[in-house]
């Protein structure tokens, strides 16, 4: 994790010269530079890495943006945001759920393959095991995030659905953060 936070941290001190840079010249070549700097940022992590894995870091910076953004809790909104989603959004995030859990039963599989090689000592079974697990440990970590993409997506398409069906009114356009914080409040007191 510390390795993984040094690189952030570097990538960071990257997009705020550039952006700095951008600000001082004017230059929309340091204006892009910042951009791609930012993906590359946000590819080590969304956020300062808090989390033992890119993957948990991921999750983490999910809850963070939802709770910062609408003051609401992602863990108390996500069963609502379920019932409130269409029958294709459920459907997008059953089929990366879905691929998500292949991926981990694969690495089941190269561990089991692991586990007969220590058994019998017959060492091709540990390097397909290895290379199972290896395999599966990327599908998983790229296939979570697309999960959390989509979860992330049905919060934004379908959180002012939430608060309609509590009795909230929310406007169309620009929500004040009070809107939210009400939400948040009604969230609560059914907890």
């Amino acid at each position: 994790m510390r390795r993984r936070r040094a690189r952030r941290e570097r990538a960071d001190a990257e997009v705020v010269a550039h952006l700095r840079n951008h600000e001082r010249d004017g230059d929309e070549a340091e204006l892009a530079a910042a951009r791609a700097a930012e993906a590359r940022r946000d590819r080590i992590a969304p956020l300062p890495p808090a989390r033992p894995t890119r993957m948990g870091d991921r999750m983490h910076a999910l809850e963070h943006r939802v709770g910062a953004y609408y003051a609401v809790p992602f863990t108390a909104v996500w069963p609502r945001l379920w019932l409130a989603a269409t029958e294709a959004d459920r459907r997008e995030i059953r089929t990366a759920a879905g691929a998500f859990e292949a991926s981990t039963r694969l690495c089941g599989w190269g561990l089991l393959y692991a586990g007969l090689a220590c058994a019998t000592g017959w060492w091709p079974t540990l390097v397909a095991g290895a290379v199972v697990v290896l395999a599966a440990w990327w599908l998983g970590r790229e296939r979570l995030f697309a999960l959390a993409d989509l979860a992330d997506a049905v919060v934004d398409l379908r959180l002012r659905s939430v608060a309609r069906a509590v009795g909230i009114p929310v406007p169309p356009g620009p929500v004040a953060p009070a809107t939210w914080r009400e939400l948040d409040l009604v969230l609560r007191r059914r907890r």
